[in-house]
């Protein structure tokens, strides 16, 4: 099963912000407090829940109801470059979520 949407970035203390929250997550079966390990592969950024082995940490925030994936720093604003949105695929990989980003226009 898969599912895609583009959201448009924003900014935190002068970074640029990618989130995602709500029944987008919900209805994949993403959860508040789930765990998942983050990976940085040029133009493509994968999120693994459960985490992977390597990768940065990545936590699921938010409520239970309104669970919410919060991506922010130096490192958002060199991937997002001068694009104004990003594109989210997640996927289902027998028991793994896989979220897949990428730039957008």
């Amino acid at each position: 099963d898969m599912t895609s949407f583009t959201l448009k970035s924003g900014i935190n203390k002068g970074d640029r912000r990618m989130w995602m929250e709500g029944a987008r997550l919900t209805d994949a079966g993403l959860t508040k407090g789930m765990k998942g390990s983050r990976h940085l592969d040029g133009d493509t950024v994968t999120i693994h829940f459960p985490a992977r082995d390597g990768g940065r940490k990545c936590t699921i925030s938010g409520k239970p109801a309104r669970p919410v994936i919060d991506l922010s720093g130096a490192w958002v604003t060199a991937f997002i470059g001068d694009h104004p949105n990003f594109r989210t695929t997640i996927a289902t990989d027998g028991d793994s979520i896989i979220l897949t980003i990428n730039p957008s226009k």
